[in-house]
């Protein structure tokens, strides 16, 4: 299992992947204490295992999108709007969002524009056109088991 796990690709996190063996040692025995088990068994490990997969899958967004450029509180802020959207999100919708944030919508637009070349956001055209975040795509993990979540903790992580 540890063996075929894939690090994670966010720079701001290289550290971690050092670290994640230890991580799932420790949630394994949280895991046995926490469900009375003397020993740390298959379907301990498996669960743990999940559970850190489903904190992965989301980690890179505790940290914030961006970084210190101008705009880029706004920016996270257009992403976090983006990522719990379930339609595209039109321009007219997302200025209610950031109205505060910006001078003019036409900053809005050019922020929008900048996403999109960075390839953070999508434009979807036609009647009910708008923005949606591009997100990641992981195959499912073979030492995972997301039936063990429950239905609010599989939200952000099986769609």
């Amino acid at each position: 299992m540890y063996e075929s796990w894939i690090p994670l690709t966010d720079p701001r996190l290289s550290n971690y992947n050092t670290r994640r063996f230890t991580h799932l040692l420790k949630l394994c025995l949280i895991t046995a204490a926490a469900t009375h088990k003397q020993k740390v068994d298959e379907e301990v490990v498996i669960y743990s295992n999940t559970m850190l997969s489903a904190v992965e899958m989301n980690m890179s967004l505790a940290l914030g999108e961006f970084g210190k450029a101008r705009n880029s509180d706004v920016s996270h802020k257009i992403m976090n709007v983006l990522y719990n959207a379930r339609a595209p999100v039109s321009i007219r919708t997302m200025w209610e969002y950031v109205h505060s944030d910006l001078d003019k919508i036409g900053n809005l637009q050019e922020l929008m524009q900048g996403l999109a070349a960075a390839d953070k956001v999508q434009l979807v055209l036609g009647a009910n056109g708008g923005y949606l975040a591009k997100k990641a795509v992981t195959a499912p993990v073979e030492w995972c088991d997301f039936t063990m979540l429950t239905e609010s903790e599989r939200i952000g992580v099986v769609e």
